[in-house]
């Protein structure tokens, strides 16, 4: 007679197996269950149906856990899926980490949002420290400065130039940017005193309130370099929006590996680092949901590579390449025309395959290899097409029994990475 398998009533109460037990905790938990099981068991939904099928292991459950033998050997259970599941989510971390090396360097942000989606697993240290690749710290930022220059005044620079056909308060004061903070002060005075003695014209309005703005603008260094960042925006801004009026003309949507060059080569020109204005091109492109070629930046010498960027990543003794073949897979049950199970597995591109083992699970999904049964293993195959269907074994199984693929080597998983369907094709009953 088979048995059916059940859930580890340690991790169905969510009890750490590793504690000294705790009769009180332990009934106290149960009762919150219970009633969290019987509100949820109103109804026909896969939630209920898992709702009740729990509200019916409560006398087992207490039998189980009120025996100390019985408990123990409970709790080795649950230890053992704990660290299985363990090492599935660290297998899952290191292929993760593995497409992060192989960029040619990270922002500090997306390492922040990598170490959160980890913790659980690994210290934020212990994350960083395999972290090869250069992480971008957040540039200086020019809010503070900014904020000291209310951004009304800002604007109301921006809108008066063009009206005299000019862009920028030192072209108004026909001075370089080299020019000290106080020289500009006075320049501003000496404009200002000169256009309020000139006979009354809309340009001459418009000079007079430049000239008024500017000797705001340039009273302090704070607020001159307020102004400057303001600029060197504004100059950011026309670059993309002049590359938007080019792709907006294509039916690719697609920013070419030498218009991104272009770009940076006109941002270095208008003061931006190039790493700089890579990241706010691939955030633009992002928004306006565009392909983009990216160059390698070399970050010593601050050039980018004419080439295509060919990112490999050191693992051991060899490398990571960047682009790993996608193996993708599905369980198809029998059917009048069809009596046997089969597998049906895909790979992009098509080659050579390596070991895989289909495990199987009664009542969910394995965890990993090591979690549940063998059911099924396929050695030496290759994929001349993009399809391979194999027969699996016509064994009797209970119901709800699932399999799951994974790689016999974990080694190769630098070079392959399997994709799992939906639940419902990964039944073998």
């Amino acid at each position: 007679m088979t048995t059916v398998a059940r859930p580890n009533f340690f991790l169905l109460l969510g009890l750490n197996p590793n504690e000294v037990w705790n009769q009180t905790l332990f009934e106290e938990t149960l009762q919150q269950k219970r009633g969290e099981w019987s509100r949820q068991g109103a109804g026909v939904t896969k939630k209920a149906l898992v709702a009740k099928q729990n509200l019916a292991l409560l006398q087992q459950i207490g039998e189980v856990m009120l025996d100390s033998a019985q408990r123990e050997m409970e709790a080795s259970a649950a230890r053992k899926e704990l660290t299985s599941l363990r090492n599935v989510q660290l297998e899952q971390f290191a292929r993760q980490l593995a497409f992060m090396n192989a960029k040619d360097a990270v922002e500090q942000e997306e390492v922040a949002r990598f170490i959160d989606a980890f913790k659980h697993l690994l210290t934020p240290e212990e994350i960083t420290s395999r972290i090869s690749v250069k992480i971008h710290t957040a540039a200086p930022t020019h809010t503070k400065t900014a904020s000291m220059l209310d951004v009304s005044i800002v604007k109301s620079v921006t809108d008066r130039l063009p009206l005299i056909h000019m862009n920028t308060l030192y072209e108004l004061l026909q001075c370089s940017t080299k020019v000290t903070t106080p020289e500009l002060l006075r320049a501003a005075e000496k404009f200002y005193m000169q256009a309020v003695r000139l006979p009354p014209t809309a340009e001459v309005t418009v000079k007079i309130e430049l000239a008024g703005l500017a000797r705001q603008v340039f009273k302090s260094e704070e607020h001159r370099a307020s102004y400057d960042e303001s600029i060197r925006q504004a100059s950011l801004a026309q670059l993309l929006n002049e590359l938007d009026a080019s792709v907006s003309r294509s039916t690719e949507r697609e920013v070419h590996q030498k218009q991104v060059l272009l770009f940076l080569e006109n941002a270095k020109k208008e003061g931006w680092r190039e790493h700089e204005a890579l990241a706010r091109l691939r955030a633009y492109a992002r928004q306006r949901k565009w392909s983009m070629t990216t160059p390698a930046i070399h970050e010593g010498a601050e050039n980018v590579s004419t080439q295509a960027t060919r990112l490999v990543m050191a693992q051991g003794a060899g490398v990571l390449p960047l682009s790993q073949t996608v193996i993708t897979y599905e369980i198809k049950l029998p059917t009048l025309f069809r009596k046997q199970r089969t597998l049906h597995i895909a790979a992009d591109p098509p080659g050579d395959l390596p070991d895989l083992l289909l495990m199987s699970r009664q009542g969910r999904l394995p965890f990993g290899k090591n979690d549940g049964c063998l059911f099924y293993r396929l050695t030496g195959a290759s994929l001349s097409k993009r399809s391979l269907v194999c027969d699996l074994p016509d064994t009797p199984l209970p119901s709800r029994t699932f399999a799951k693929l994974f790689l016999g080597d974990d080694s190769t998983y630098r070079l392959f990475m399997v994709h799992h369907p939906c639940e419902d094709r990964m039944r073998l009953n």
